[in-house]
């Protein structure tokens, strides 16, 4: 009623993180997404849903049944917060091997269809820490943005920059049916915008 009302082209669940003990969230998800589906859908609204990269090895998991896929339009697939995964570099926190990874569980093991696959990438940095800086600090500094790292105040961050940006828009080409950014404001508004970058990959106009 709320998306409706307010003329929202839908809603987006965001789901992070089930845990690996307690309650029954694989079930409780599906049957909230089937009844979000069914009411959207009668007044022509997508359903999304945010989902984890499904390569950790913590207690975080998926949660995710196959039946789910009946139900929610489009699945951005959230492959960043990975810091470590490459051990080629364990600063960058959304590296394409794990979006290659990612990618490979959910469209060839978990079966999901490319059509409501979307590729997620960051718009920020993180340091060994944890401490996150947006795009737009980073590219403010005078770090050469095509590279995945830079120093900021003292700190050294790792994220995605142009040709890694890029690439992954490539990737979201071949392997999905689109891409998404979290978040916007984090991003610059000149014409290193990771953004711009991604439509011009894609061959968009403006």
């Amino acid at each position: 009623e709320f998306a409706k009302t307010n003329n929202l082209d839908g809603v987006d669940m965001d789901w992070e993180y089930p845990r690996t003990s307690g309650g029954n969230p694989n079930k409780d998800f599906t049957a909230l997404m089937k009844e979000l589906s069914t009411e959207l859908h009668k007044v022509n609204k997508f359903l999304s849903a945010a989902i984890t990269p499904a390569v950790y090895t913590s207690t975080n998991k998926d949660a995710i049944e196959a039946e789910v896929y009946n139900y929610v339009d489009f699945f951005n697939i959230m492959q960043y917060d990975g810091a470590g995964y490459d051990t080629a570099e364990p600063l960058n926190h959304a590296s394409m091997k794990m979006t290659d990874a990612s990618l490979n569980v959910w469209l060839t093991t978990k079966g999901m269809p490319k059509e409501k696959a979307i590729l997620g990438m960051p718009l920020y940095g993180k340091d060994n820490a944890g401490a996150s800086l947006g795009y737009r600090d980073i590219e403010a500094s005078g770090a050469d943005v095509n590279l995945n790292v830079a120093t900021v105040g003292g700190k050294t961050y790792g994220y995605n920059g142009i040709l890694l940006i890029k690439a992954k828009t490539q990737k979201a080409k071949e392997r999905c049916n689109g891409i998404m950014f979290w978040e916007f404001s984090h991003d610059t508004n000149n014409d290193k915008s990771l953004i711009k970058v991604a439509n011009d990959q894609l061959g968009r106009t403006y």
